[in-house]
Protein backbone atom coordinates (compact mmCIF):
# COMPACT_ATOMS: atom_id res chain seq x y z
CA UNK A 1 0.00 0.00 0.00
CA UNK A 2 2.59 2.70 1.17
CA UNK A 3 4.35 1.50 -2.39
CA UNK A 4 1.39 2.77 -4.89
CA UNK A 5 0.95 5.83 -2.27
CA UNK A 6 4.37 6.92 -3.07
CA UNK A 7 4.22 6.57 -6.84
CA UNK A 8 0.52 8.31 -7.00
CA UNK A 9 1.76 11.05 -5.09
CA UNK A 10 0.16 10.40 -1.86
CA UNK A 11 -2.87 10.80 -3.19
CA UNK A 12 -6.14 9.43 -1.33
CA UNK A 13 -6.84 5.58 -1.93
CA UNK A 14 -10.02 6.83 -3.76
CA UNK A 15 -7.93 8.78 -6.11
CA UNK A 16 -5.27 6.57 -6.52
CA UNK A 17 -7.53 3.69 -7.11
CA UNK A 18 -9.01 5.43 -9.80
CA UNK A 19 -5.74 6.11 -11.15
CA UNK A 20 -4.92 2.53 -11.41
CA UNK A 21 -8.13 2.01 -12.99
CA UNK A 22 -7.28 4.31 -15.73
CA UNK A 23 -3.63 3.23 -15.85
CA UNK A 24 -4.99 -0.39 -16.78
CA UNK A 25 -7.40 0.70 -19.24
CA UNK A 26 -4.52 2.69 -20.96
CA UNK A 27 -1.83 -0.09 -20.79
CA UNK A 28 -4.45 -3.22 -21.76
CA UNK A 29 -6.93 -1.28 -23.73
CA UNK A 30 -9.83 -2.81 -21.40
CA UNK A 31 -11.20 -3.20 -18.01
CA UNK A 32 -13.62 -5.41 -16.32
CA UNK A 33 -15.36 -4.25 -13.28
CA UNK A 34 -16.35 -5.95 -10.82
CA UNK A 35 -14.43 -9.12 -11.81
CA UNK A 36 -16.88 -10.43 -9.17
CA UNK A 37 -20.69 -9.06 -9.16
CA UNK A 38 -23.85 -10.45 -7.85
CA UNK A 39 -26.54 -9.79 -10.70
CA UNK A 40 -29.80 -10.19 -7.52
CA UNK A 41 -30.92 -6.58 -8.06
CA UNK A 42 -30.41 -5.49 -4.53
CA UNK A 43 -29.15 -2.24 -5.95
CA UNK A 44 -24.68 -3.14 -5.04
CA UNK A 45 -22.64 -4.88 -7.95
CA UNK A 46 -25.80 -6.19 -10.15
CA UNK A 47 -23.80 -5.85 -13.37
CA UNK A 48 -19.95 -6.23 -14.61
CA UNK A 49 -19.04 -3.05 -16.90
CA UNK A 50 -16.47 -3.46 -19.63
CA UNK A 51 -15.20 -0.38 -20.27
CA UNK A 52 -12.15 -0.31 -23.89
CA UNK A 53 -10.41 2.42 -25.51
CA UNK A 54 -9.24 1.42 -29.12
CA UNK A 55 -6.02 3.07 -31.03
CA UNK A 56 -7.98 4.18 -33.96
CA UNK A 57 -11.54 4.11 -35.68
CA UNK A 58 -13.50 1.83 -37.64
CA UNK A 59 -13.43 -1.35 -35.68
CA UNK A 60 -16.04 -3.75 -35.25
CA UNK A 61 -16.57 -5.86 -32.34
CA UNK A 62 -18.31 -8.70 -31.04
CA UNK A 63 -18.53 -9.74 -26.47
CA UNK A 64 -19.50 -13.41 -26.11
CA UNK A 65 -20.01 -14.84 -22.94
CA UNK A 66 -18.84 -18.70 -21.81
CA UNK A 67 -19.43 -20.48 -19.14
CA UNK A 68 -16.65 -22.32 -17.16
CA UNK A 69 -17.30 -25.50 -19.25
CA UNK A 70 -16.93 -23.47 -23.08
CA UNK A 71 -20.79 -23.02 -23.59
CA UNK A 72 -22.43 -19.89 -24.88
CA UNK A 73 -24.45 -17.80 -22.11
CA UNK A 74 -24.87 -14.80 -24.19
CA UNK A 75 -24.58 -12.96 -26.84
CA UNK A 76 -23.35 -9.42 -25.31
CA UNK A 77 -22.52 -7.52 -28.58
CA UNK A 78 -22.57 -8.75 -31.95
CA UNK A 79 -20.10 -7.03 -34.80
CA UNK A 80 -21.32 -3.20 -33.89
CA UNK A 81 -18.91 -0.88 -35.39
CA UNK A 82 -17.17 0.93 -32.47
CA UNK A 83 -16.46 4.31 -30.95
CA UNK A 84 -12.68 4.89 -29.83
CA UNK A 85 -13.87 4.68 -26.71
CA UNK A 86 -17.29 3.24 -25.03
CA UNK A 87 -18.69 0.76 -22.73
CA UNK A 88 -20.62 -2.74 -22.42
CA UNK A 89 -22.32 -4.00 -19.37
CA UNK A 90 -23.75 -7.46 -18.19
CA UNK A 91 -26.68 -7.70 -15.65
CA UNK A 92 -26.01 -11.62 -15.46
CA UNK A 93 -28.75 -12.87 -17.78
CA UNK A 94 -28.24 -15.34 -20.92
CA UNK A 95 -29.67 -15.04 -23.88
CA UNK A 96 -32.76 -16.96 -22.71
CA UNK A 97 -33.43 -14.15 -20.76
CA UNK A 98 -32.74 -16.48 -17.42
CA UNK A 99 -30.28 -15.79 -14.55
CA UNK A 100 -26.82 -17.20 -15.25
CA UNK A 101 -26.00 -19.91 -12.75
CA UNK A 102 -23.10 -19.01 -9.93
CA UNK A 103 -19.70 -19.30 -11.65
CA UNK A 104 -16.88 -18.51 -13.66
CA UNK A 105 -17.68 -16.82 -17.15
CA UNK A 106 -15.42 -16.06 -19.83
CA UNK A 107 -16.28 -12.97 -21.53
CA UNK A 108 -14.65 -12.91 -25.35
CA UNK A 109 -13.97 -9.87 -26.79
CA UNK A 110 -12.86 -9.80 -30.65
CA UNK A 111 -11.74 -6.66 -32.58
CA UNK A 112 -11.60 -6.33 -36.66
CA UNK A 113 -10.56 -3.67 -38.64
CA UNK A 114 -11.71 -4.16 -42.30
CA UNK A 115 -9.41 -1.29 -43.71
CA UNK A 116 -6.31 -3.41 -42.78
CA UNK A 117 -7.74 -6.92 -42.01
CA UNK A 118 -6.55 -6.77 -38.11
CA UNK A 119 -8.40 -9.11 -35.92
CA UNK A 120 -7.90 -8.53 -32.31
CA UNK A 121 -9.13 -11.08 -29.22
CA UNK A 122 -9.48 -10.64 -25.61
CA UNK A 123 -10.14 -12.93 -23.07
CA UNK A 124 -11.07 -12.14 -19.27
CA UNK A 125 -12.70 -14.40 -16.92
CA UNK A 126 -15.37 -12.85 -14.28
CA UNK A 127 -17.63 -14.40 -11.62
CA UNK A 128 -21.46 -14.13 -11.04
CA UNK A 129 -21.60 -14.52 -7.45
CA UNK A 130 -24.50 -14.34 -4.93
CA UNK A 131 -25.03 -12.71 -1.36
CA UNK A 132 -25.59 -15.38 1.50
Amino acid sequence: RHFFRTQLGGRSSHAASYQLRTIRLLLYGYLVEPELFTPDDDGQQDFTTLTYTLDQPGYAGSVTIYDAQGRLTRRLVRNETLPTTGFWQWNGLTDQGQKAAIGYYILLVELFRASSGEKREYRKTVVVGTRF
